[in-house]
């Protein structure tokens, strides 16, 4: 099955950043889900509505990391926090992936 393009908060998540870490509130399990500031950013672009393309294209400027390895840890971490109840994969209206 194909990865989604897009995602977007879980309606029972919240996020915020302090002090470069990314949390994430899950109000449904209780849970805290803390993530690193490679993670936050990636988390930032979600809200912004960025595509999965537009992700890894941000990860390889912002952080210096090969594309290959950008675009595989992109999909884990859309892939554990879609499982964790953290993100949901939403419909790609955009018509391409820009």
């Amino acid at each position: 099955m194909p990865q989604p393009e897009r995602f977007a908060l879980h309606s029972h998540a919240r996020f915020r950043v302090i002090d470069g870490e990314g949390v994430f509130v899950l109000q449904e399990s209780g849970e805290v889900l803390v993530v690193n500031r490679v993670a936050a950013a990636v988390v930032a672009g979600v809200r912004e509505g960025a595509s999965r393309a537009e992700l890894v294209s941000r990860l390889v400027t912002r952080f210096d990391v090969e594309h290959a390895r950008a675009s595989q840890d992109v999909d884990a971490l859309l892939q554990d926090l879609v499982a964790a109840g953290a993100l949901v994969p939403t419909p790609d209206t955009s018509g391409s992936d820009r």
